[in-house]
């Protein structure tokens, strides 16, 4: 109870300095009679006038313009104006305090001292990729003989050629390969980052933790997406890994 007495007060303190200021403004500025201790009741009575719900308001104007009237000795026109307008100035008091009580609502553009970046807090909290995917059973090959006679003459003939094909030109092939490729943008979800690769003919979208066949101006490669560091992304190109700038 105490405090809405406290808060009321206040209220009539304020709105009563804010209507006594109006009124002796609109008094000096069109040099009527006057006295501050009736100006300052005046004020006082229709501010506590005001307070009184739904009609106090009309209450109010109607005392405040017999307390001029008394005040001022002056016409009516003249009275009505300085009223009217000094309770507009006092609106307008109550919008400034208003907006200096509630401060500045615009985001801050910058980023506070000491307060890491996203791309950092995202390395630092990634999930673990292990965790995602089906994992992937090698077939037993004296099986696979046996269902599909001749194949393992097959797989010995693709194993010879994938071992001449990661020797020092595929290093070199990998390289050249990074050079022409352009990240185009990060997504982010609830899941797990992708990533828009573009490799100078086509763009690609590559989900963290994923291995996906490309083409290049070199030929087709194999990409993965090992996760973001500091503004830059991990690929791996044939197994070797490059930091590409976001």
């Amino acid at each position: 109870m105490s405090i809405v007495i406290l808060v009321y007060a206040i209220e009539f303190t304020v709105q009563t300095a804010f209507l006594f200021a109006a009124l002796w403004i609109m008094v000096k500025l069109q040099k009527l009679n006057y006295n501050l201790p009736g100006l300052l009741g005046a004020a006082a009575l229709s501010c506590a006038l005001d307070m009184i719900p739904v009609v106090g308001h009309f209450i109010a104007v109607g005392v405040l313009l017999l307390c001029i009237w008394k005040i001022t000795e002056s016409e009516y026109v003249d009275v009505a104006f300085t009223v009217f307008v000094g309770y507009a100035l006092t609106f307008g008091m109550n919008l400034f305090l208003l907006s200096a009580l509630i401060g500045d609502l615009c985001p801050s553009e910058h980023i506070a001292e000491g307060e890491p970046e996203y791309s950092e807090l995202l390395a630092e909290y990634q999930p673990d990729t292990n965790k995602f995917g089906p994992e992937i059973s090698q077939p037993d090959p004296d099986e696979s003989a046996a269902i599909y006679p001749g194949t393992e003459r097959q797989e010995n003939k693709s194993s010879a050629a994938h071992l001449t094909q990661t020797n020092s030109p595929a290093v070199s092939t990998a390289e050249e390969v990074a050079k022409d490729i352009q990240l185009k943008g990060l997504i982010q979800n609830a899941g797990r980052p992708s990533l828009l690769v573009h490799t100078g003919i086509k763009t690609y979208t590559i989900v963290q933790g994923e291995t996906l066949p490309v083409k290049t101006r070199k030929g087709q490669v194999m990409i993965c997406f090992e996760g973001i560091t500091a503004k830059q992304a991990v690929l791996k190109i044939d197994g070797r890994p490059f930091k590409l700038p976001l």
